[in-house]
């Protein structure tokens, strides 16, 4: 009993008051103004978002330094002790040094922000905060997939999944996409092979023009943003056949994200309308043939 009493009382407590003081102030200091960003949406802007990213590292870093510099003339009085132990320190906590290398990495060199979309790994989705130790994603679909669209699973990644991968920022998908589909014939005898490839073109040429002078716009900024010299791509149709000696008409074009199933399903169903007519009416003239 005397042992544990003299524990208790050789506790540095004054140390241990003020850290607990100032960790508490930091923490209410951090919860008050994290309100005030919020306020009472719903929902969150990307620029609340990168605000309350901001106030998050930075109280972290406060308590840090804080409780380095209450604990510091104690500290310096276990430094041989520490060292001692430093090796089996490193390797106990390898993965949590790597997070916050991950961490300083994407600091220093700034490949993504809050908002952006980003593919780390076989990793996708849009940034919603960043933190010290991991960033959190709004996944979207895989690539490939032609919805374009959010899952609605949020992915906390480490930061350092950064290290080994290469990051490839997408943010110039995040409204306007390169959408790909594909229009297949089982038969060529169903087909005008000139007359249907003009046909699709100008239909495609007719959905672009809906929105040139705004996709103008926006892929000026994007290269402008990149100081890249980025050509703005023109639609294409290509007509081709497969190994199963179907025709197929290959058409890829850049259009705003949210229509670009329903720039696929319109162009899909007019010139398929197209085609079904042509054979009602060769099969009405092989019908009234004598």
């Amino acid at each position: 009993m005397e042992d544990f009493t003299q524990t208790v009382l050789g506790l540095p407590w004054r140390d241990i008051g003020a850290s607990t003081l100032l960790t508490t102030i930091i923490l209410l200091a951090r919860w008050g103004i994290v309100r005030s960003i919020r306020g009472n949406t719903e929902t969150l802007s990307a620029d609340r978002r990168k605000w309350i990213s901001l106030v998050r590292n930075l109280t972290a870093v406060l308590i840090f330094i804080g409780l380095f510099l209450v604990w510091s003339v104690d500290l310096s009085k276990f430094a041989l002790s520490i060292a001692a132990f430093a090796v089996a320190i490193v390797i106990a906590s390898k993965e949590i040094i790597i997070c916050l290398t991950g961490g300083l990495y994407r600091t220093m060199t700034r490949p993504f922000e809050t908002g952006d979309w980003i593919e780390v790994g076989t990793i996708r989705g849009e940034v919603l905060q960043e933190g010290l130790m991991s960033t959190t994603l709004h996944e979207l679909s895989p690539a490939g997939d032609q919805t374009h669209d959010y899952t609605g699973h949020i992915i906390t990644m480490p930061n350092g999944m950064i290290l080994p991968h290469n990051i490839v920022n997408l943010n110039i998908r995040k409204h306007y996409v390169f959408h790909t589909f594909a229009i297949t014939i089982d038969a060529l005898d169903k087909l005008r092979p000139k007359e249907d490839l003009a046909f699709l073109c100008d239909e495609i040429e007719a959905e672009w023009t809906a929105y040139d002078e705004e996709a103008t716009k926006y892929w000026t900024g994007v290269r402008r943003h990149m100081a890249l010299d980025i050509r703005k791509p023109d639609p294409q149709v290509r007509m081709h056949t497969t190994d199963l000696a179907h025709v197929m008409f290959d058409i890829r074009l850049l259009c705003p994200r949210e229509q670009a199933l329903s720039i696929e399903q319109r162009v899909t169903t007019r010139f398929l309308t197209r085609v079904q007519k042509r054979m009602d009416a060769a099969a009405v003239t092989k019908s009234d043939a004598p």
